[in-house]
């Protein structure tokens, strides 16, 4: 779960909303896979304001999706 954060922190870092967007996608399905929706849902929760504040459609779609 430490590479998880380490990613993420990477994709703030990169400064592109679509990568920081991706991660944050990639985290939520891993959170949700070991089992932990509370985590995997405040991911989905910050996807979707960039989502929303970007206009990237798939992502929000992701954000509602999972």
């Amino acid at each position: 779960m430490l590479r998880i954060e380490q990613a993420l922190v990477l994709a703030d870092q990169v400064g592109i909303p679509y990568c920081k967007g991706f991660a944050l996608v990639m985290a939520a399905w891993i959170y949700l896979y070991l089992g932990q929706a509370e985590i995997a849902g405040r991911h989905l929760d910050e996807l979707s304001e960039l989502a929303t504040e970007h206009g990237f459609k798939f992502l929000q779609a992701q954000a509602l999706g999972l």
